[in-house]
């Protein structure tokens, strides 16, 4: 039985290893999502599934929280990243991988890794510290983590 592709391609990145645990939990489906919350039957009775970040009172999965959410989709659009939402998870990221790459660009799933673990940020510090969320403070926490992860992949002069 041989893993999807993208699982392969995981532990290849260059990624500090807690991003990769956490990109390798979300090809899982395990990050402690409300609906997966819910789903382990961790959540009270009183509790919200809706998601955070957006005001629309959708349940709070993981294809919302990271691709349908208004606020990740302005994340994918800053960065240029189309996400076929009719495809099955796994097809959805390799075409995205393969659209990014075809104009020459390298890099995607660091981009899509540290793109999607700043999104999960922003709504864990809306619920633990009650930060309210925003694109720039995404942005801003996105670009600079992008920045140092290049600086590691620079070879010595």
């Amino acid at each position: 039985m041989s893993p999807h592709r993208p699982f392969v391609w995981l532990w290849k990145t260059k990624c500090i290893m807690k991003v990769k645990v956490f990109a390798w939990l979300l090809f899982c489906d395990r990050l402690n999502t409300r609906d997966m919350l819910d789903k382990r039957h961790c959540a009270k009775e009183d509790d919200d599934f809706t998601c955070p970040l957006c005001p629309g009172g959708q349940r709070e999965t993981r294809l919302h929280l990271f691709f349908t959410c208004p606020f990740s989709m302005r994340c994918w659009q800053f960065l240029e990243i189309v996400w076929n939402h009719n495809l099955e998870f796994f097809h959805m990221v390799t075409l995205a991988r393969w659209m990014f790459s075809r104009n020459g660009r390298k890099g995607f799933l660091e981009i899509f890794f540290l793109a999607s673990w700043h999104i999960w940020k922003q709504s864990n510090r809306l619920i633990f510290d009650n930060i309210i969320p925003s694109f720039q403070s995404w942005k801003a926490l996105f670009a600079k983590k992008k920045i140092i992860l290049h600086l590691c992949k620079m070879k010595d002069l």
